[in-house]
C-alpha cells in the first residue's frame, strides 16, 4: 500500500518528544498502533498533496492488514527522516579544510 505524506522541517521540529519516540520505538520493532495510527493520520495526503481529514485518514489506516504496518512504518519514518534532514544541492565549496596539495595521499598514512 502506497501512503503519502506532508512533511517538511519545520513539522519535523514541532513533533512533540512523545510522538518522536514512539516512531523511533516502532522502528525498533516496539510497534503500538493505537499510538502510531492517530499520529500517522495527521500527516498523510491524497495523490494530489491534499491533506486528507483525521477520519478519512484514520479510516485508511484501519484497512490496513497488520502485516502490512511494518512498509507503513518505514514510509512515515523515511518521510520524517528525509525532512529532517535537508538535501544538498550545488557543487562542493573550497574551505579552508580542503587540501590544497596535489599529491596523492602517502599509502601508509604519514604525513610527506
Amino acid at each position: 500500500m502506497q501512503l503519502h505524506f506532508h512533511t517538511n522541517p519545520t513539522l519535523f521540529k514541532q513533533l512533540p518528544e512523545e510522538d518522536f519516540e514512539a516512531i523511533e520505538r516502532a522502528q525498533d520493532g516496539e510497534v503500538r498502533l493505537y499510538r502510531l495510527r492517530p499520529l500517522i493520520a495527521r500527516f498523510m495526503v491524497d495523490d494530489q498533496n491534499q491533506p486528507l481529514t483525521h477520519e478519512a485518514a484514520m479510516k485508511q489506516l484501519g484497512r490496513i492488514p497488520t502485516g502490512e504496518w511494518d512498509e507503513v512504518i518505514r514510509q512515515f519514518a523515511d518521510a520524517f527522516r528525509d525532512a529532517a534532514v535537508p538535501n544538498t544541492n550545488g557543487s562542493l565549496s573550497k574551505s579552508p579544510s580542503d587540501p590544497t596539495s596535489t599529491a596523492p595521499p602517502s599509502p601508509t598514512g604519514a604525513q610527506q
